[in-house]
């Protein structure tokens, strides 16, 4: 039923006079069952069973299988404010960076005139939060092309840009020549401008070079040819089964004692310049040794009639002179073509 009001009012209009008594028992009873129907209903109501979340909206799951919302949930957007500034007013959530790191402002302030990353208001709230920060073995900037990178210190992760120890360009023959006493002043050289002539050292690895030193690449390692000798006394003995003529045997006098067959190449012009009218002699200098010289193809070797491009025996010594471009000859004590 409907119920019946006296008065006029935020219920409606009213009946502009006193109820009767069957009219308030009406009312009275309509309100009652109404409160019958709410408290029988309520100890059956569904209750909250669980949350979902998709995004920033909320679900509420209830007990009886229905779905309350989505309600929108409020977030929190960060303010990005570029590199941290004195004297500035900021707020919670915004970014900064700083020295190289990204911070997130936890309690507004106004900064100070220096950063500090532990700042905080005395009472125990700080101004910034770490995001992130540059790794302790990042890259130095700066260089420029064609330097390499090289340790500064033994200390972890301490390198800087350094200009290459070896030039770019070159030809096959040249050698690395130590120009100054600046580091890493090196060029490439022929051995026919060199002011001395050069011996390869065995397995020296290139140490502390100094002005005037002269490298030489073996194939294996850098190792450094300098010297002080004059031409033509140079000497050294060699081992092994075969060997090829360097720029650094310019006149020298190779002794070989492999005590069996060895093998002497000479190089074509291209690989090894060597200047025209050099020398280089060969010694046996061991019993059994055979030492035999052969060439590069597109060299010359021109050797006597009736004899082999082979020293004779024990003590035998023969010479190679260049005499044109990629064309030398052979004198000596030989083997005779039998």
């Amino acid at each position: 039923m409907t119920i019946i009001y006296r008065t006029a009012g935020a219920w409606g209009s009213g009946q502009g006079t006193n109820l009767s008594a069957a009219q308030v028992d009406g009312n009275f009873f309509d309100l009652a069952t109404r409160v019958t129907t709410i408290e029988g209903g309520g100890l059956n109501a569904p209750t909250i069973s669980s949350f979902t979340i998709v995004g920033t909206n909320l679900f509420v799951n209830m007990s009886d299988s229905t779905v309350l919302g989505p309600y929108t949930l409020p977030t929190a957007s960060w303010n990005f404010r570029g590199d941290w500034t004195p004297s500035t007013v900021y707020a919670v959530n915004d970014v900064v960076t700083a020295n190289g790191s990204v911070y997130l402002v936890m309690f507004g302030h106004t900064s100070a005139t220096t950063f500090d990353p532990n700042a905080n208001d005395g009472g125990g709230h700080n101004y910034y939060g770490l995001l992130l920060t540059s790794p302790s073995n990042s890259l130095p900037t700066g260089g420029t092309t064609g330097q390499i990178l090289a340790k500064s210190s033994d200390t972890d992760y301490a390198v800087q840009w350094n200009s290459s120890f070896v030039p770019a360009g070159g030809t096959a023959g040249q050698l690395l020549v130590k120009n100054s006493n600046v580091d890493y002043a090196y060029s490439w050289q022929n051995p026919s401008a060199l002011p001395i002539t050069v011996e390869q050292l065995s397995d020296v690895v290139v140490s502390s070079p100094v002005t005037g030193d002269i490298l030489e690449w073996d194939g294996t390692e850098w190792v450094n040819v300098s010297g002080t000798v004059t031409q033509g006394s140079i000497s050294r003995t060699i081992g092994g089964s075969s060997y090829n003529l360097i720029a650094g045997d310019a006149f020298a006098f190779l002794m070989f004692n492999w005590g069996s067959t060895v093998t002497i190449t000479i190089p074509d012009n291209a690989s090894v310049p060597f200047s025209i009218d050099t020398e280089i002699t060969f010694c046996v200098d061991a019993i059994g040794t055979v030492v035999t010289i052969t060439t590069m193809p597109g060299v010359t070797l021109n050797v006597p009639t009736g004899y082999l491009a082979q020293l004779l025996c024990q003590n035998a010594v023969a010479t190679i002179k260049k005499i044109a471009t990629d064309r030398w000859h052979l004198f000596g004590l030989l083997a005779p073509d039998a």
